[in-house]
């Protein structure tokens, strides 16, 4: 985003120069320059993620109901906050993901999934079930950041953990169970390339790792 504005004021002040309205380009300065380098969001460990599961309790309406989706679904902000009652089918045990909320001036507004690969169905964890509640509106940008820092607070969430942590953290643990195959995460994560999934959201367990050396025995031995 930062990079598309630079462009367009880089045009802008151009067109100033041209128009001998401006000596130099000021959006030419280095000081403008973003980095190509990605802070890596890394997952909370499985163990912390109990933790958080057991201060569920600490929370209630609301905050528990936000902090509830994020953890056992793995979606993202937007989509939490485009969910609607009936997009929850009961009867099949999937959520359907068709909408998000994105903020303009505060104001919450309704916009399509990020991509065409957004429009899926989440199978929620069976412990979602019972934290989902009718009747919630939208809040607003101001609202949702006062409750996200109720809810840090409330559960004592490590610093650093955001909600799209919580988001690699859910694919990353789902992926650990050997339960699901890649191609059934990519659709769970809304991705439109598996590389995104496997690559940027699914992280390395160390537990993982050391259960090889207890379960891999007989690797070579003919069957």
């Amino acid at each position: 985003t930062c990079r598309h504005w630079r462009t367009l004021l880089y045009g802008i002040f151009n067109s100033a120069i041209e128009d001998n309205l401006l000596a130099k380009n000021p959006a030419k300065s280095v000081r403008l320059t973003m980095s190509k380098k990605k802070t890596e969001r890394l997952p909370i460990s499985k163990e912390e993620a109990a933790r958080l599961e057991v201060n569920l309790h600490l929370l209630e309406g609301k905050d528990l109901l936000l902090l509830a989706i994020l953890l056992y679904t793995g979606v993202r902000r937007g989509e939490m906050l485009g969910l609607r009652w009936e997009d929850i089918d009961f009867g099949h045990k999937l959520i359907h993901v068709r909408r998000q909320i994105t903020f303009i001036n505060n104001r919450p507004v309704e916009k399509l999934t990020k991509s065409k690969a957004g429009l899926r169905e989440v199978p929620p964890l069976p412990e979602l079930a019972q934290y989902v509640v009718d009747g919630e509106e939208a809040l607003s940008e101001r609202s949702f950041r006062n409750t996200w820092k109720r809810i840090c607070k409330k559960v004592n969430l490590p610093k650093g953990v955001t909600l799209h942590v919580l988001r690699h953290t859910f694919l990353t643990q789902l992926q650990a169970t050997g339960r699901v195959d890649i191609k059934t995460l990519q659709s769970i994560a809304g991705h439109s390339k598996i590389t995104m999934t496997m690559n940027t959201y699914v992280h390395k367990d160390v537990g993982n790792v050391e259960k090889v050396s207890r379960t891999s025995g007989g690797l070579f031995a003919s069957t």
